[in-house]
């Protein structure tokens, strides 16, 4: 599993974890002081996700699955909104697809 995390993790807010089977990637996030529960509306976190400067889904949970990328490299940008407004929280990293399987 790919770590999109920077050198300084432990202080980081905000930390990814990827990787490519087939034409999918699999990504978990981790957020300090964020929650993907409506249980906390103070704090409901939405992730923007991005291939290619391009807007490809808006998920609620921490983990999620972008499906039928195609084949070649990709740039993804996770970017983070709370309460429906952007925050300076923002991840991206580089994948490449070699399979549709």
């Amino acid at each position: 599993m790919a770590n999109a995390a920077t050198k300084n993790e432990i202080s980081d807010p905000f930390n990814v974890n990827y990787f490519v089977k087939g034409n999918s990637v699999f990504v978990e996030c981790y957020i300090k002081d964020y929650s993907f529960s409506n249980q906390n509306q103070k704090h409901q976190t939405t992730v923007y996700v991005y291939m290619d400067d391009k807007k490809v889904k808006a998920v609620n949970t921490a983990a999620f699955i972008v499906k039928d990328v195609p084949v070649g490299p990709h740039q993804i940008r996770l970017v983070i909104h709370n309460n429906g407004k952007k925050v300076d929280l923002i991840k991206q990293f580089k994948v490449h697809i070699s399979s549709t399987i």
